[in-house]
């Protein structure tokens, strides 16, 4: 009997600090999703890698930080849980320290509570994943089903486009009619394939597929791939917490304005890429999420971003108040530190308890193990001090339903005893209020971090205020709208330059049919100039409403500071926090031991008596 209930028992345990691990992850990733939105901010100016960086970063710590605590929690000995320590009195190594709580009937809802929040999140992760794995098996067909053409002119401007992004060996496949992708796609990891829909190979202009082709080879070399598969996982594992997505989202968000410029580099005109995303626009994007397609993310934003990139602030500059947030975070985590304190084990030796008469029991009990749990319990009131398993509490109720007044509760070679002396009892007292003044003290320093928490929230509610009040005008979504309307045209002239290109290199003979096109083609470049006249122009309303609205938003920055300012306390408060939590440590594991001294010494003098035979 003994290995089966020594495995539920940890299968209890892992079920507990898993629990425990998602219940603190709530506000761990609510924290590091302040943090990394007010760094996103901070960073707005600059280039989009670094907010690329920032978001990966912060997603990456909404991850390791609950499995750092869980690690913890499944290799430590036994937690300390805000209700009572938790220990078995009838193992061979028993763990208990010293806590004050007011524990009223009905206060252990939450144990009973975590095995089925760990189920519904253990049901939630499984379909995540089983998606995941969906989405895997779908992007592999897509490859499987994907031709290589026979005619070797796009592999080799593949390979062109790869060696200007230091690449090689990039395959080029035509995915048929019937796919569901509208537009490029780069997927794998080991062997990255370049996929292409055969309807834009026959739609598209060269120029303008060209850097596509650029944009996705930039997903194959940044391996945009591999840390989008590590984005499903964590939000399969994290699926129930919002900051969760947000980040992911931003990611996904930032990649593409990476992978743009840098496709933008390769080709050497920002414009082109522009029109062809604008071009690809018209086809309906239907490409999953795990491969990395072209027409992601904001298209509005990512086509204004080539053609009028605004200003960018220096990213070291940048990183200044960024840096000052994350020194402020230590503060935070120091206080979560702190709470997680955990007293030593004891070790008691593991007897056999026969039945024993009232009067020999207590007299056995001063040559047997040591006391397992206690609990010292007020008549007058539902409020009891308690070290040891929650187990005991439905025990220790009982007893103060028959039992007139004070008393101390304790378990001794797995039976109940009391002592009800007034010097035993006063002596138990004045040894637990040493913890009690620790605890003060640890309050006021909570509420001293709760009301700068506090302060933080209303300015962030601020900034969400104003933020919200000054939307893009109208003309400035005007001009959006109508550079948009322009570049379709501009792409559609530049189709229309591509086919007569075409047509007059398949028939230089003709002197008169090659004299019309160029007639033509010259028409052509007329109206793509005009056409890029009237962009420039929208381009300045748009560059002049980017103002208007900039400095509607400059209160935000002084908003920045002042929660810059309110952060900078947390550093110090953290700091002690955790020097008060070593303290408490001590101090709960020197109250334990005393306490514990002065039960077996009342046992010793023959002041205990068994529980069940008080109060009848």
């Amino acid at each position: 009997m003994t290995e089966p209930l020594s495995s539920f028992a940890a299968f209890e345990g892992m079920v507990q600090a898993i629990g425990l691990t998602l219940l603190h992850s709530l506000w761990q990733c609510a924290a590091i999703g302040l943090v990394a939105w007010l760094a996103l901010y901070a960073l707005r100016n600059a280039t989009p890698q670094a907010r690329y960086a920032v978001a990966c970063a912060a997603l990456a710590a909404c991850c390791l930080w609950p499995a750092a605590q869980l690690a913890h929690a499944l290799l430590a000995p036994l937690p300390i849980q805000p209700v009572a320590i938790f220990s078995t009195p009838d193992s061979e190594s028993a763990q208990a320290t010293a806590t004050n709580v007011l524990l009223p009937p009905g206060t252990l809802s939450l144990d009973r509570m975590l095995p089925w929040g760990v189920a519904l999140w253990a049901v939630g992760t499984g379909a995540m994943l089983l998606r995941l794995l969906a989405g895997l098996r779908w992007v592999a067909r897509l490859r499987r089903s994907a031709q290589v053409p026979s005619d070797p002119t796009w592999q080799r401007r593949l390979d062109r486009l790869a060696r200007r992004c230091g690449l090689s060996k990039i395959r080029f496949a035509v995915l048929d009619d019937g796919s569901p992708i509208s537009g490029p796609l780069a997927a794998g990891i080991w062997r990255p394939v370049v996929l292409v829909p055969a309807a834009l190979l026959a739609r598209m202009p060269v120029e303008m597929l060209d850097a596509l082709l650029a944009h996705e080879l930039a997903h194959i070399r940044r391996h945009d791939y591999l840390v989008n598969l590590f984005q499903r996982v964590a939000e399969a594992l994290l699926f129930h917490h919002p900051v969760v997505w947000w980040l992911s989202h931003r990611i996904r968000l930032e990649r593409e304005f990476v992978a743009d410029a840098l496709a933008a580099e390769v080709i050497g005109e920002p414009r082109r890429l522009a029109h062809a995303l604008a071009e690809l626009d018209r086809f309906t994007p239907h490409s999953p999420s795990l491969a990395q397609a072209a027409n992601g993310g904001h298209l509005m934003s990512r086509i204004q971003s080539l053609l009028r990139p605004q200003p960018r602030t220096s990213t070291a500059i940048a990183m200044i108040p960024v840096a000052g947030l994350a020194l402020a975070c230590v503060g935070v985590l120091a206080y979560a530190q702190s709470s997680q304190t955990r007293a030593p084990a004891i070790v008691t030796p593991k007897v056999t308890v026969g039945a024993l008469s009232a009067a020999s029991a207590v007299a056995s009990a001063a040559r047997s193990e040591s006391v397992g749990t206690y609990a010292l319990v007020d008549g007058d009131s539902d409020r009891l001090s308690m070290s040891g398993s929650t187990d005991e509490i439905d025990a220790i109720r009982a007893a103060q339903s028959r039992i007139e007044g004070d008393f101390l509760w304790f378990r001794r070679d797995g039976k109940a005893y009391v002592l009800r002396d007034p010097a035993t009892l006063e002596r138990v007292r004045a040894t637990w209020a040493i913890g009690d003044r620790r605890n003060d003290e640890m309050e006021a320093l909570s509420a001293q971090m709760q009301a700068r928490s506090d302060e933080i929230e209303a300015i962030s509610r601020r900034i969400d205020t104003t933020a919200a009040a000054h939307e893009p005008s109208p003309a400035m979504q005007s001009a959006v709208d109508a550079l948009h309307r322009l570049a379709e045209r501009q792409a559609a002239l530049a189709e229309q330059q591509a086919t007569l290109a075409t047509a007059m290199a398949a028939d230089a003979s003709d002197e008169v049919a090659m004299a019309e096109a160029e007639g033509r083609i010259d028409a052509l470049d007329a109206q793509m100039q005009t056409l890029g006249a009237e962009m420039e122009s929208l381009g300045s309303v748009i560059e002049s409403e980017s103002a208007k609205l900039e400095a509607d938003l400059a209160p935000l920055a002084a908003m920045g500071d002042e929660i810059e300012a309110a952060t900078a306390p947390l550093e110090a408060l953290g700091a002690k926090m955790q020097m008060l939590g070593s303290e408490q440590e001590a101090d709960m594991a020197r109250v334990d031991r005393e306490i514990r001294s002065i039960v077996d010494e009342a046992v010793a003098k023959g002041l205990a008596a068994p529980a069940a035979d008080q109060g009848k």
